[in-house]
């Protein structure tokens, strides 16, 4: 009987069915049947790795009725192979010493030998490289002598792979070449596909990509076309590289994403956590710090468990990078001093320059330039002589900088002019990187522009608003570079074109973007992560005990629900991957088009510049720049003071009425100081306009309307209103206007806002049609049943802004939370959208103005105009403001106006801004 088709038979069928089969066929249960079970443990281990117990498990079988060494030899040699396939890799070699004596001891050398094929990867995963090496060479030797070509081949893709993972990709690239000719001679398309990833990652590591990119696609061709799946996700893996050097990072992270699927379809552990270590560094150079950590300290783990030395230096390395970046110097360090020990054991000579150079970094960072020098040069040889070159132009760029931090600024610039030429479409980070230094040593603005445009090139194809957000948080330096030029230029206009350019642009994109999502495989992961999500908020929303008990059991729901909101956040990045989002005709921003919507409006656009204040003013008439009129530091800390008088108004009834005017003097005096340095050194370019206030950094959390100039505060004289950029406020200035005629009223009650039932029903009778969603109706899918027909939408419920993890600041509805992404679920287009809840309006700042929290949900969803507020608002306050602010719309004013009447009002009845101010207009006023 044909031995290869009962091999094949046999390990398709169950253990009972493959017992009566050996015993059906007991006679072909010999060495042949075991060399035939051995071949095909070698053809599937990759494509179908989950087969491979069963043949160990059929050779077993087979050792029993037939005792033999051979047989023993093949049954411990493909137990080996699923060793390593589930990452025991110690085991694996014991198996294989075994196997190799066996088939020794049964005069079978050649045989011998090819068990070292295996066992040359199992070394090179547990870093042994010395002994991989002198074990691939003896075998290749005796492959050769027996002018075995497929194993002498086999062997030297091993070798390649040696020197791979030891970043010598010079010395890889011949004996890969060798092997790939052996196997197309042989037209063993598995093992051409292998070698075609292998040398196609050599190539691409010396910068020689379009090389390199052809051999990858031909690779991925072959294993289309002959169905092989792990080395197809692989070579995606390995692809993932070639765009990240690129600036490619969407691409990359598609790559990886299909890549890291396949493995885990696969069960093969040790594919799987390699590709999230990539995930990682792409999250890294996308300036996802907190996240990049995350999977570092898991990939650690996973790499510590499977005993993957290379691997786990490599984590230790760019986790103590982004450790740096984070602030976190002596975190840094000491796994550096960790990464350090591993690649020296290991023999890794290029990855040990890679911690030096981090070690430079974090020297320059500190200013210890002779230390980053030492450092710095130290790799550069090592970078130099191992022909890593991306990696030695990024130090030369480092050289650079520091001659110029000593001073010798021609020498600086001599350097990274001639980095800057070789890194030419080679590494666009470093590209980026000499840009910004030489615009720096020169002051010609031509280096800044160059370098928007690589900034610019590289984030137009990341899909995911984070990522984008992200990414050019770190990138801002040549926009505020610009921003200087023309100002010194006297081109006010051109200044500002460009401080808009890198203020808010992602929430730009996102009101301005269609969200259309498409089927995932990741939509029933997330559906079943949302319900536990809402089970464990509706836990924590109905938490009402004050106890040690009910705030530790609190504390642990928290504690779940954080959990799995990074679960959910991870698995939301990963569906967005390589998504496409068609963006809504919303008119492009330009000053002269803003300008004639500013009727009796100013808008004042805050800067910062080496930690002066300064404002951009804009009206209808002119725009105007008013240069470093205050002190930042100075300010921020009056801001606190200031914010800090406010919420201790909370307690005001505990204390006497001459405590109250006591605290309210207070306020005044740091009010008073704020207006002094804020406003008043503009209020000759601003009039008696409606103000409208683009803030910067701590001055998003500051309620201008509160701001006294020493006969009153500012809402007594002007309407005041909020944007986040002039280029947001003119997309929402050009929205139509709603009707105001049909509202949705939800309102969910708690101990802390006992009114909200009473806030909805008085609501509910200003309007000519509403729907009100109280209490248990108060769902988010009764919300989403019902918006679409809405002119505005008025939520009452408690709210939580989450300075931890801003994207899950949330509403409180019933059976579960409202989130940032659930807002920008909602159909608001051209809403009012009304928050009467608690801190609805803070955010969380990143570099370049970015505000993320409950107000860019809502903005992104389409609303025209929010009103939120600051802080934790008074029940009865807010229900006395919103009754007066609807009334006011519906008799026909504008929002600020209403807002500021209703104000007022309350002012009269209560001076204290904690009671009146909270509320802000944001958008159209």
């Amino acid at each position: 009987m044909d031995r290869q088709k009962l091999a094949q038979k046999l390990i398709e069928e169950n253990p009972e069915n493959r017992r009566i089969l050996l015993e059906r066929y007991g006679k072909f249960c010999d060495v042949a049947l075991a060399e035939a079970l051995q071949k095909l443990c070698y053809e599937i281990w990759t494509s179908a790795p989950q087969k491979v117990s069963a043949i160990v498990e059929t050779l077993r079988e087979i050792s029993k009725t037939n005792p033999s060494k051979e047989i023993e030899a093949y049954a411990d040699w493909t137990e080996a192979i699923e060793n390593l396939v589930n990452g025991r890799l110690e085991d694996c070699l014991k198996c294989l010493d075994k196997s190799e004596a066996l088939f020794g001891e049964a005069g079978k050398e050649q045989v011998a030998a090819t068990t070292q094929i295996s066992k040359l990867y199992a070394l090179a995963l547990l870093g042994r490289y010395d002994e991989a090496v002198a074990c691939g060479r003896r075998a290749r030797d005796v492959f050769l002598g027996g002018e075995d070509l497929y194993s002498a081949g086999k062997i030297e893709h091993n070798i390649g792979n040696l020197y791979l993972r030891r970043d010598l990709y010079r010395e890889a690239e011949p004996y890969l070449a060798s092997a790939h000719r052996r196997f197309s001679a042989l037209g063993d398309q598995s093992q051409m596909a292998m070698l075609e990833n292998n040398l196609a990652f050599a190539l691409a590591a010396q910068n020689r990509f379009r090389e390199a990119e052809k051999i990858y696609k031909k690779g991925l061709g072959r294993c289309e076309k002959y169905g092989l799946a792990s080395i197809q996700a692989d070579i995606e893996a390995s692809m993932s590289n070639l765009y990240l050097f690129q600036g490619r990072f969407d691409r990359a992270l598609e790559l990886l994403e299909r890549a890291r699927r396949k493995y885990e379809t696969l069960k093969m552990p040790h594919q799987t956590a390699t590709s999230e270590l990539e995930i990682a560094d792409i999250y890294l150079e996308l300036n996802l710090l907190p996240e990049a950590v995350g999977f570092y300290e898991r990939t650690e783990r996973k790499f510590a468990e499977l005993g993957m030395q290379a691997e786990l230096a490599r984590s230790f390395l760019n986790h103590a990078r982004a450790l740096f970046l984070g602030g976190e110097k002596d975190s840094a360090r000491a796994l550096l001093e960790r990464s350090e020990k591993l690649f020296e054991a290991e023999g890794n000579s290029i990855a040990a320059g890679a911690v030096k150079f981090a070690k430079a970094q974090i020297a320059f960072g500190e200013n210890e330039l002779a230390a980053a020098a030492e450092e710095a040069e130290k790799a550069r040889a090592i970078f130099s002589e191992g022909g890593s070159r991306r990696h030695e132009l990024t130090v030369c760029w480092l050289l650079g900088e520091i001659s110029r931090a000593r001073g010798a600024d021609e020498k600086a610039r001599e350097i990274i002019s001639a980095t800057l030429e070789r890194a030419a479409g080679q590494s666009r980070q470093v590209e980026y990187l000499c840009l910004v230094s030489l615009g720096k040593i020169t002051g010609d603005e031509k280096f800044f522009r160059r370098a928007v445009a690589l900034v610019e090139n590289s984030r137009a194809s990341l899909s995911a608003e984070e990522f984008r957000t992200a990414f050019l948080a770190d990138k801002v330096r040549p926009y505020a570079e610009l921003v200087r030029i023309r100002l010194a230029a006297g081109d006010v206009a051109g200044a500002f074109a460009w401080h808009e350019r890198a203020r808010a642009r992602t929430l730009l994109e996102a009101m301005t973007t269609d969200d259309a999502r498409t089927a995932s495989p990741e939509d029933k992961k997330l559906a079943a992560l949302r319900e536990e999500l809402n089970w464990y908020y509706s836990r924590i929303n109905r938490q009402n005990g004050d106890g040690l008990t009910a705030r530790r059991e609190a504390a642990a729901l928290r504690r779940l629900a954080g959990k799995r909101e990074v679960e959910l956040a991870e698995l939301e990045r990963r569906r967005r991957i390589g998504e496409t989002a068609a963006r809504r005709a919303a008119g492009e921003f330009t000053l002269e088009s803003l300008r004639k919507k500013l009727t009796d409006t100013a808008l004042i656009e805050f800067a910062v510049f080496d930690g002066k204040l300064s404002a951009f003013v804009v009206t209808d008439a002119e725009l105007r720049f008013f240069r470093d009129f205050a002190d930042e530091r100075t300010v921020a800390a009056e801001i606190r003071q200031f914010l800090f008088q406010v919420k201790t108004a909370r307690f005001q009834n505990e204390l006497s009425a001459a405590n109250r005017r006591l605290a309210l003097q207070r306020l005044l005096s740091h009010s008073q100081r704020l207006y002094d340095a804020l406003l008043r050194p503009l209020e000759a370019a601003v009039e008696r306009k409606r103000l409208i206030f683009a803030a910067a950094n701590l001055l998003h959390y500051l309620p201008f309307q509160a701001l006294h100039d020493g006969e009153g505060f500012l809402v007594e004289k002007r309407e005041v209103g909020y944007a986040p950029s002039a280029a947001i406020l003119q997309n929402c200035l050009n929205r139509p206007a709603p009707a105001l005629e049909k509202a949705l009223l939800v309102g969910v009650a708690d101990r802390l806002t006992p009114l909200v039932e009473t806030e909805i029903a008085a609501l509910g009778g200003l309007f000519r049609d509403s729907v009100e969603l109280r209490g248990k109706r108060a769902t988010l899918k009764n919300l989403h049943r019902n918006v679409g027909a809405a002119d505005v939408l008025h939520l009452a419920c408690h709210g939580t802004f989450r300075p931890d993890n801003p994207a899950f600041s949330a509403l409180a509805l019933s059976g579960g939370n409202l989130t940032v992404g659930d807002a920008r679920n909602l159909d608001l287009t051209n809403k009012l959208v009304t928050l009467s809840a608690c801190e609805t309006g803070l955010n969380k700042i990143v570099s370049g103005e970015e505000l993320i929290g409950l107000m860019r949900g809502f903005l992104a969803a389409g609303a025209r105009s929010l009103v939120l507020s600051l802080w934790t608002v008074s029940d009865s306050s807010t229900l006395g403001l919103m009754k007066n602010f609807y009334r006011h719309i519906l008799s026909g004013s504008n929002l600020s106006r209403a807002l500021q009447a209703a104000q007022i009002e309350l002012l009269k009845e209560n001076p204290h801004p904690y009671f009146w101010s909270p509320f802000i207009v944001v958008g159209h006023w």
